[in-house]
């Protein structure tokens, strides 16, 4: 019980941090997370690759998203529990 209280706080806790613009653009939060910025500030306007023709779409079925956002995920199901100092 006690891990899985952790690990959802961590989860949440991954989640506030990568839907906050501003602590995104802090350095050490930047490097932990690997996160880059754009070199111009013309390209976050832009978008970086032109949409998939549609031979190169792939069908996903109902849950579908293209559109993905870092709260649509639950990181310790992506990234897995670790082993937590052991």
């Amino acid at each position: 019980a006690f891990m899985k209280q952790r690990r959802m706080g961590l989860n949440d806790f991954i989640q506030k941090i990568a839907n906050n613009s501003y602590a995104c653009k802090h350095p050490e939060v930047q490097s932990i997370l690997k996160i880059s910025q754009p070199q111009e500030p013309e390209l976050m306007n832009a978008n970086p690759s032109p949409p998939p023709s549609p031979s190169q779409q792939i069908n996903l079925g109902p849950s579908s998203n293209p559109h993905a956002k870092p709260s649509d995920f639950h990181f310790l199901k992506v990234i897995g529990k670790g082993s937590f100092g052991k």
